[in-house]
């Protein structure tokens, strides 16, 4: 923030408007899609699911007393 709050702060309003076209009921057609089932047992769901499971952490992210 304190290195460039203008790219802050329009990166705040771009997530806020995102926000609420979301609750507003205006979000695109695949977040209908994503509350389906079936959307869920895609072939590429599994594979996903292993990656973000086996990812490493970033760095700084570790719980405290972590080695």
């Amino acid at each position: 923030f304190s290195q460039s709050p203008v790219e802050f702060i329009n990166a705040l309003i771009a997530s806020q408007s995102r926000d609420l076209k979301l609750v507003a009921g205006e979000a695109s057609r695949n977040a209908e899609k994503e509350g389906r089932s079936d959307f869920y047992n895609q072939p590429w769901v599994e594979d996903a699911i292993i990656r973000y499971l086996n990812r490493k952490p970033a760095a700084g992210n570790e719980p405290p007393g972590t080695t």
